[in-house]
């Protein structure tokens, strides 16, 4: 029985208790041929001896039965362990039946209990243990009710040799099966126990391997978490990258477009679009409000938006803002960011919740836009989505966004507010400017006759009489002449036109000659007129001798005209204090006219002030000389003062710095008229016909020959039938004035001989002048005109003029554009974008739309595209673009416009040229 090999232990997922049952079954087979036969034979022949046929035809029978079942290849388990038990059961009860209490029958009832427990469980081992009990029960009353006799006599058959025989195998047998069974389950138990060291040692190593493992999970997960913050960094970084790069738009568009926008509306809508394109919602609205202070005519508010194409925009819905809840109208007044859901916003029913769920809006955000010190509106953004979180970034966009649009409208207001103000001063100062031009016109214009005249009858032979009624209407002439001067020069000084010209001239010659004209006035009064200069005071300085005796005219010329008995005093002293660059001399009119008061004395030096009424119709004048006086004193560095008492006269003192000269820096004298030796072709235009006579004789008298016409039209079409020398023009003709004859004539180009142009102009002011200058003139005489001005103008050779060429300077205003790229966040590095491309971006539409409106002759268009180019020019500091730029909008000669427009391309190209090698790509 040694070799009978113990239970295989299956598999962990196996059960062991069923492996070990279907084990002992085979080993029961086995011991079938080993134990059972040979008990079943001694049994049998037992049986036999005993007289009991019929249990042994019974046990026979039935081991073989069973024992064919059990052995049988296809016999389930379950079943063959119920065959088994059940033999052993009745055979039990058969024993009992046959042999009675006597024998091995209770032992064999015993090994049944165990075969039920081991085999089926341990339910099946009581059932069997019941129905063992109950069978002997039944067979054992039988006995005592004597229904059957006790089969054998215990104590006769027991010392039987048969009976000793029998019970020895049988308790061998039955000793040995216990044996056999408890020893294979001892050693199917400490297989298992094995089995189950090896599975735990396993268990270990796989906890082991799976402890590992979570470590290299938690590894993972914290490398996931890791990537996971990245990314998300990543992504909150490029968020702002974003936001950032839409601000930056937003910049571009409110600095460069909106600088001289006619309005603030388009410049405004580019923004919200810009802002809206940055964030991932369905709407993005501006709200203006009508101002609480607004006209009636302005009670409408204005809605700017940016929103996805397939939504309704907003701009059919108005909102005011008395149809917010009146929390959430307190809370956006305060300044705080209103979100959320908009059934927890607004009411439904309410306007604001019908616009907004309308447009399929389920969330907002709002912030409120104060225009000092009004609530002005709210920038709101919609989305679809009722769970939509407005994070902190989007919170800052739209803030900052929102801060840029307000500082941009607050700057336009006043910027139209300035440039209103400007448009009305420079309205001002053009109808100023106009009614000094005319005036001047209208007046030197008769007076360059009278004039004109005057001194040609002085150089003919005339008796002492005639001489004396020649110079009085020429002292006329320039008295008034002298009168607009004075109008003329307190424009300029007031508008700060006026230069001085500084000259080495001879001072005490100048004085002396100063004190000369006004001596005839004086001595018809019978005053006493002195000029007293010391000795230390230098005869030769440099400054503006003109305007220095302008200034002493105008003092001595008062003193002698308010002096009726005494004397008029000129003193000319060194003032005390030393002056390193020159010297400072002092000036002092004395008189002992009427004087002034006190009250007189503190507005002597107001423009347009006399002393009163009174004396404005006894003495005359326009109370300007002092007025200019006093402001050619301020230019010339130096100072003036009055002291006076009424009735005892007045002192004015002046003092004025001059640099020191030498006599060789004096210029030389003016030649006398001379006739020309090489005489020119002049075209004179001129509409006044004693002008045109009085221009023909004096240049007649020069050696020139002298051609006449009466407007620009008529000099026009004489250039294009004969070539000129000169052309002398005045302004203001009939059919074509003189600038637009000038623009006519420089127009042709080389297609004829482009004569000099000189101006003849009864408008004294240097704007004027400057002007036609810029049109083509090449020079200008204001009337009257001088015979010497005259002889030196037409005597003068213009040098060729070089070649144009604009300097890096003159293109770029570069100390501006650094400051521009510094405030834009865009330095000189190559990047993805810089001023170059800005430059690019903003102007070259705008130059295409001016060339457009050039072809199509539409000249308001081309001035108004102009303005809006010169803006943005300067705005990206290319200077040279705005000048040409300026021009453009200020001509209104249509040639003169296409000539200019195109010098415009060359520039930007030039400019932008520049822009490519700072701001590389």
């Amino acid at each position: 029985m040694s070799n009978i090999p113990p239970m295989a232990v299956g598999s962990l997922d196996a059960d062991p208790l069923l492996a070990w049952r279907k084990q002992i079954v085979a080993l029961l087979m086995r011991l079938f041929i080993v134990v059972i036969i040979p008990m079943m034979l001694v049994n049998g022949l037992m049986s036999i001896w005993l007289g009991q046929w019929q249990f042994v035809l019974y046990h026979v029978s039935s081991t073989l039965l069973v024992f064919a079942v059990v052995l049988a290849h296809r016999t389930p388990y379950q079943l063959r362990g119920v065959l088994l038990v059940s033999y052993f059961l009745l055979t039990t009860l058969g024993g009992v039946y046959v042999f009675g209490l006597f024998g091995i029958a209770p032992g064999i009832l015993f090994l049944t209990t165990v075969l039920a427990v081991l085999l089926l469980g341990q339910r099946a081992a009581y059932s069997v243990i019941a129905i063992g009990v109950v069978g002997v029960l039944i067979i054992l009353t039988s006995f005592r009710l004597g229904i059957r006799p006790y089969p054998l006599a215990p104590l006769d058959a027991a010392t039987t040799w048969p009976m000793i025989l029998n019970n020895l195998i049988l308790l061998g047998g039955v000793s040995s099966l216990l044996v056999i069974i408890i020893g294979s389950l001892l050693r199917a138990y400490q297989t298992s126990l094995e089995a189950t060291r090896n599975a735990l040692a396993q268990l270990e190593q796989t906890n082991a391997r799976l402890e590992q493992s979570l470590i290299t999970n938690s590894e993972l997960n914290q490398a996931n978490a890791d990537m996971r913050i990245r990314q998300a960094t990543e992504a909150a970084l490029s968020e702002q990258l974003r936001y950032a790069e839409t601000l930056a738009r937003c910049s571009r568009i409110l600095l460069v477009q909106g600088a001289d926008a006619p309005a603030w509306q388009p410049v405004v809508q580019q923004a919200v679009t810009t802002l809206y394109s940055a964030l991932n919602c369905s709407h993005l609205a501006l709200h203006i409000f009508p101002r609480p202070d607004a006209a009636e005519v302005e009670q409408v508010g204005i809605v700017i938006e940016g929103h996805t194409p397939d939504t309704v925009p907003v701009r059919q819905f108005r909102v005011h803002r008395e149809h917010l809840p009146p929390i959430l109208r307190a809370t956006i007044e305060q300044g705080v960011i209103v979100a959320g859901p908009i059934d927890q916003l607004f009411p439904p029913g309410t306007r604001a919740h019908t616009l907004l769920a309308s447009n399929g809006v389920q969330s907002m955000l709002g912030l409120g836009l104060h225009i000092a010190p009004h609530w002005q509106g709210a920038l709101a953004a919609g989305d679809n989505q009722a769970d939509r979180i407005w994070d902190d970034a989007t919170l800052r966009l739209l803030r900052t966004g929102l801060e840029m649009i307000k500082a941009f409208i607050q700057q336009w207001e006043m910027a139209n507010a300035l440039r209103a103000r400007n448009d009305a001063a420079e309205a001002a100062t053009r109808a100023k400017s106009a009614f000094l031009a005319n005036m001047s016109h209208e007046i030197r214009t008769p007076l360059n006759a009278v004039i004109g005249m005057a001194a040609l009858l002085q150089e003919s032979r005339l008796d002492q009489e005639q001489r004396i009624f020649v110079d009085t209407i020429r002292t006329g002439g320039e008295a008034l002449l002298a009168v607009i001067s004075d109008i003329l020069d307190f424009s300029r000084i007031e508008s700060g036109q006026l230069e001085l010209e500084l000259a080495a001239f001879d001072l005490h010659h100048y004085l002396k000659t100063t004190v000369d004209l006004v001596a005839h006035s004086a001595y018809t009064k019978n005053l006493a007129m002195t000029c007293h200069i010391a000795p230390d005071v230098p005869q030769i300085v440099q400054g503006d001798a003109a305007r220095l005796r302008q200034i002493l005219l105008n003092l001595l010329g008062n003193a002698v005209k308010f002096t009726s008995q005494g004397e008029v005093a000129l003193e000319v002293t060194l003032h005390d204090q030393p002056n390193p660059d020159g010297v400072e001399i002092t000036f002092q009119v004395r008189d002992t006219g009427i004087g002034m008061s006190a009250e007189q004395l503190e507005r002597v030096f107001a423009p347009f002030v006399q002393a009163d009424s009174s004396t404005a119709r006894r003495y005359g004048g326009t109370g300007l000389g002092l007025a200019i006086s006093q402001q050619l004193v301020h230019l010339m560095g130096g100072t003036i003062s009055a002291t006076s008492s009424l009735g005892h006269g007045s002192i004015f003192s002046l003092n004025l710095p001059f640099t020191h000269a030498h006599p060789a820096d004096l210029p030389q004298p003016s030649p006398a008229l001379l006739v020309t030796d090489h005489p020119l072709k002049i075209l004179v235009a001129e509409d006044n016909h004693v002008n045109q006579e009085v221009v023909r004789r004096m240049v007649t008298r020069l050696g020139h020959h002298v051609t006449i016409v009466d407007d620009g039209q008529a000099a026009v079409d004489a250039l294009l039938e004969e070539r000129y020398d000169v052309v002398f023009m005045d302004i203001q003709m009939p059919r074509l004035d003189g600038a637009e004859a000038i623009q006519a004539i420089r127009a042709y180009g080389n297609a004829i001989a482009q004569p000099r142009i000189i101006v003849l102009t009864a408008n004294a002011l240097d704007s004027e002048r400057d002007r036609l200058l810029h049109m083509g003139a090449d020079g200008y005489l204001s009337k009257p005109i001088q015979p010497l001005d005259l002889q030196e103008i037409l005597s003068y050779q213009p040098p060729l003029p070089p070649a144009p060429a604009a300097s890096e300077a003159e293109l770029i205003d570069w100390k501006h554009l650094e400051m521009l790229a510094q405030s834009l966040g865009l330095d000189g590095k190559a990047n993805d974008f810089n001023l170059a491309q800005l430059f690019e971006e903003a102007l070259l539409p705008q130059l295409d739309q001016l060339e457009s409106a050039v072809a199509h002759t539409d000249w308001e268009a081309t001035r108004r595209i102009a303005h809006r180019l010169r803006g943005g020019s300067l705005q990206l500091g290319a200077h040279a673009l705005a000048t040409l730029c300026t021009q453009l909008e200020q001509t209104s000669n249509p040639q003169t416009t296409c000539d200019l427009a195109g010098q415009v391309r060359p520039c930007y190209q030039a400019t932008a040229a520049r822009l490519h090698q700072r701001f590389p790509r």
